[in-house]
Formats: structure tokens, C-alpha cells, sequence
């Protein structure tokens, strides 16, 4: 089935859009500084722009322990992927640095299902 990633196809849009605007910045930047100088600019940008054009989102599951009071999270069908904070601000850390530490790795997602959503469920009581 392949990588699944929400909105994908809207954040590449995006960062060519966010790409062009760079480079019209940098070409009118560019009258007014030195070329060593704008070498320099012009690679800064370049390296932005590959780093957010190879961005991924990932859809995590996150429960709260009640005994920890811990946050915990975990992206489904991505072996070694789950994470623990006290905040899901940190939840969210936490997990960005484990994604980013098992894609260095390179361990390659493939999920075999996609994330639908959630239900809740009543029944009588007993």
C-alpha cells in the first residue's frame, strides 16, 4: 500500500510555493550584497528548502496513562515508533526525535492500514 501521510501532497505544495518566495527574496537580495555573500544566502536557503521539502507527517496515537499521569503515543504499523511525556507538547518532542532517529537508520515505514479515526461505543450497564 505504501507510506501514508495526511496531507501530503498539500505541504509539497507548499513548500515549492514557500521555495519560490525564497528565491525571489534572494534574487533581490542579491543587488545589494556581495556574490561571496550571496552564495552563501542562496546555499542557506537550498538547505532549508530540501530539509522541509523532505518532511513527513506521521499520525500518532496518544493515550494517557492513569497511573504514570504520563502521556503516552505510538505511530501504528511504525516498528520502534512510541514515545512517553509528561505535556504533549513533549509527547510530540519526544516522538519527532524517535521518527527522525529511526529514519536515520533507515527504517522505512510501509503501513498496511491507514489511520480512519475513532468511535465511541455506549452500552446499557450490567
Amino acid at each position: 500500500m505504501g507510506y501514508y501521510f495526511d496531507h501530503q501532497e498539500e505541504i509539497d505544495q507548499e513548500m515549492r510555493e514557500e521555495w519560490q518566495q525564497s528565491q525571489q527574496i534572494v534574487n533581490q537580495s542579491t543587488r545589494f550584497i556581495s556574490r561571496s555573500h550571496s552564495k552563501q544566502i542562496y546555499t542557506s536557503v537550498l538547505n532549508i528548502y530540501h530539509s522541509k521539502i523532505n518532511m513527513k507527517t506521521f499520525t500518532a496515537v496518544i493515550e494517557k496513562d492513569l497511573d504514570t499521569k504520563l502521556y503516552v503515543g505510538y505511530i501504528p504499523g511504525f516498528a520502534g515508533a512510541h514515545s512517553q511525556g509528561e505535556t504533549l507538547d513533549e509527547l510530540q518532542e519526544n516522538l519527532r526525535e524517535v521518527i527522525e532517529m529511526l529514519l536515520e537508520e533507515h527504517q522505512i515505514p510501509v503501513f498496511k492500514t491507514e489511520f480512519v479515526g475513532t468511535q465511541q461505543i455506549v452500552v446499557g450497564a450490567a
